[in-house]
């Protein structure tokens, strides 16, 4: 069973973000919610504590997946799917630590596929102020600008976005026959081992209804992947702080071809609550990467700014950084004439009327020519207020006293070269 390159996209851009989210909402929800204790004169002695009755299993396994009180932790994980002898698997490790409920977590989080015919090793660097797409011991940072405004929309605790990735699910309504298998030591505590049945298509109903944004999902889905799937199979152990270590899930069931497909997801978390390592990559390039793993990391940071309610458009990713703006400002200041290009370079009739501005700019000596994205037009500010630069191609001519003339669309170099000349 080979993963298309698309699905395995998917996947490792879910790891990290799942495991990065994980680790920004534990943050989040683990403030200091201890109360004031109430001061007790001398003769108002405490009644002493009701023994606490033993949890059952249920209880156990329903504790873990409700508890905020993981503040950091190292964790490794594995997905792996199995059909005729053929295996696909993808693996995250990593650590996180929280910094408080107003600021960004530190977290390291590296993904490892192993997948016939495809590179997919990568992870996601952050120290809190700062992060990184990883490659080895290369980062390629994340712009600055955009990180900042994640990091500003934590610190004010605004709400997510619509877009937000939700899993808003109670994994509690999958189990069946719950049952507790004894207790043993893991990480340095003692965990109880409890196992349960889980009802496949339940779970992935309902975690696909939660992320799910339109409304899409057949109401009978639950019943339709029910014909696909068997029931899985849950092992956990659970500390005694309510705390998940390990969990492990199995499930299978009809594949194409007639062959059956098993998938097999394998958790861990150690050193819980305990200081972790975390650092800044070696070797830094101050851009992000190109090709796939580009597009993942433009769409990871999307998906981590909508957690902090900031949107992609806020962001800015994939809009070229320049300054051009600030000397289109020095210019004018100085009674220059100045002409500005806004393009978009994949569009044809940018390109042509990028050839006029070229020619227009070895035409002419005291003219200030300059090129930028129509995504920056905003940034001008008063000097092209009213004009209303939203669409490429566009030339803005500002005369020597400031004042401003739009020409959209195709413009020939002899046209362009006489509105330049005109322009007072």
């Amino acid at each position: 069973m080979a993963i298309s390159r698309p699905f395995l996209l998917a996947l490792i851009g879910l790891a990290l973000l799942g495991a990065t989210v994980f680790a920004v909402s534990n943050a989040r929800n683990g403030g200091d919610d201890t109360g004031t204790p109430v001061a007790k004169t001398p003769d108002q002695a405490a009644p002493a504590p009701e023994p606490a009755a033993p949890a059952g299993p249920q209880q156990v396994l329903t504790s873990a997946f409700s508890t905020d009180a993981v503040k950091s932790a190292s964790f490794d994980g594995r997905l792996s799917f199995r059909s005729g002898g053929q295996r696909n698997a993808i693996s995250v490790s990593g650590a996180f630590e929280s910094a408080g409920p107003k600021e960004m977590p530190q977290a390291d989080v590296q993904v490892s596929v192993d997948v016939p015919g495809f590179d997919g090793n990568g992870g996601f660097v952050t120290t809190g102020d700062r992060a990184w797409f990883t490659r080895g011991n290369v980062g390629y940072a994340v712009p600055q600008s955009a990180w900042t405004k994640i990091v500003a929309g934590r610190e004010k605790g605004t709400p997510p976005t619509d877009k937000a990735p939700k899993l808003d699910v109670d994994p509690s309504s999958w189990l069946q026959n719950v049952k507790s298998e004894g207790t043993e030591q893991m990480d340095g505590v003692q965990v109880t081992h409890v196992s349960a049945d889980v009802s496949s298509a339940r779970a992935i109903a309902d975690v696909v209804k939660a992320m799910d944004g339109t409304g899409a999902v057949p109401k009978n889905a639950e019943a339709q992947l029910a014909k696909q799937l068997d029931d899985g199979h849950i092992e956990a152990w659970v500390g005694e702080d309510k705390i998940l270590r390990r969990a492990s899930l199995d499930m299978s069931g009809k594949g194409s071809g007639g062959r059956r497909v098993s998938m097999n997801l394998d958790f861990s978390l150690s050193q819980v609550n305990e200081p972790q390592q975390i650092e800044a990559p070696s070797k830094v390039k101050h851009t992000l990467p190109s090709g796939a793993f580009g597009q993942l990391a433009t769409g990871f940071v999307a998906g981590l700014g909508n957690t902090v309610g900031v949107t992609p458009d806020d962001l800015r990713l994939g809009v070229p950084v320049t300054n051009s703006h600030v000397k289109a400002e020095r210019a004018v200041a100085d009674n220059k004439k100045v002409v500005i290009f806004f393009q978009n370079p994949r569009a044809l009739d940018d390109q042509a009327v990028a050839e006029s501005v070229r020619s227009l700019d070895r035409r002419t000596k005291q003219v200030v020519v300059l090129t930028d994205d129509v995504r920056n037009a905003d940034r001008y500010g008063t000097l092209l207020e009213d004009l209303q630069v939203s669409q490429a191609p566009a030339i803005v001519v500002i005369g020597r006293s400031g004042k401003a003339e739009l020409i959209e669309g195709y413009v020939d170099a002899d046209s362009l070269v006489q509105v330049v000349a005109d322009a007072r």
